[in-house]
Parts: C-alpha cells; structure tokens; sequence
C-alpha cells in the first residue's frame, strides 16, 4: 500500500460533508430537476452556496453507483460541463489523487481541479469525498483557471427499493464568473445526480 499523502484533507472533507448530512434543515429547498430535490446553504465566504442534491436510485446497488462514480469516460455522459480526468495516484482501493478538468461556457474559461479522494463506510451508508490540494504534478495551466473545491461528497446510503442519494458540494470556481452563470452551476451541479441515475437505467 503506498502511503496516502492527503488522507488528512479528505478526513476533513469527510468531517465536513457528515456535518452538512446531518444539519439538512439549514437547507433551503431550491428546485426540482432531472427527478432531483435541490437545497442549498449560504455561506458568507464565496459567492457560491453549499448544494444538495437529492434522488434515490430505484433498484441500483450502493457498489453499482460507486463504480460509475470513479469511471471517468462514463461521467462524460452524464456530467455535460465534465471535460476529462486523470488518475496520478492511487493510494489503495478507496483512496488516490487526480487532476480533472471542466469545460468553459461563453466567455468564461474552463477550470481545472487538483483533487484527492477517499471512501468512506459507516454502516448503511457510503461517503464517496473529495477536496482540493495542492501537489507540484498539478502546475496551473494556461487558459484555464483552477477552482477550489472545498468538499463534494456523494452520499450512499441503502433503503429498501434500492440507494437512497444525496451529493452535497461545495465550490469556489475563481476568477470573473457572470453571476447569472453561478447559480446556474448552483443548480446544474447537484442535478448532476439524476443525469446519473438517468444514465444507469439506460445501461
């Protein structure tokens, strides 16, 4: 097993999304979209709210869910702003390292991540975390600006018709974002749950 060098940051980020799980009543419901309930959380330190999207997986595994979670080519068909990601580390079957990319819209640039990412099991209930770090194989890129992400977890959690599923995230994308562009993310990101559960059905 190699050492994994930012289990730290996503102990974190793990501590971080169990808090948000548990504190649903300070979610404030937005919207309705691909099947998917949306909240979000203000914060006071960026532009962006904390996120919540929530669907359950009629008839589909907590396992089946996390596989095509970690499929990069899969999230391609599901994510539309997902560009591209690439694994540099693994650290064991649960945890690695990875720089991804996502696609620019109008006259905004693409933004660029330098994440690491860990599994987590409690019980029923599979936390699949990932947050930002810093690490010299992941240089800033030209034309791109680098989002930081504070925390993006999907929540597993097994109910008796299939996984109950909540992906709870939140982001700073830097750089000049068109306000009208951020809560459009606001809304896309958590939704991104039932393009998923929409894209599995199909399989």
């Amino acid at each position: 097993m190699v050492n994994n060098t930012f289990k730290a940051h996503t102990d974190a980020a793990f501590e971080k999304a169990k808090a948000y799980y548990a504190a649903k009543d300070e979610f404030k419901f937005s919207s309705e979209s691909k099947g998917t309930k949306i909240y979000t959380k203000d914060v006071s330190d960026t532009h962006m709210p904390v996120t919540w999207g929530e669907i359950t997986f009629v008839g589909i595994t907590q396992e089946e869910i996390l596989e095509k979670l970690r499929d990069a080519n899969f999230r391609k068909v599901w994510d539309s702003r997902f560009e591209g990601a690439e694994i540099l580390e693994k650290f064991d079957d649960d945890g690695g390292f990875l720089h991804s990319n996502q696609k620019g819209a109008m006259f905004v640039s693409g933004r660029d991540f330098s994440v690491a990412y860990h599994v987590y099991r409690e019980g029923d209930t599979i936390f699949y975390v990932q947050t930002s770090v810093e690490d010299s194989r992941t240089p800033l890129v030209n034309g791109r600006v680098r989002g930081h992400l504070t925390v993006a977890a999907w929540i597993l959690k097994k109910v008796d018709n299939g996984t109950e599923v909540v992906y709870i995230t939140h982001v700073n994308p830097n750089g000049t974002v068109p306000g009208t562009l951020l809560k459009l993310v606001a809304t896309e990101t958590p939704a991104c749950a039932g393009g998923l559960y929409e894209a599995m059905k199909k399989k």
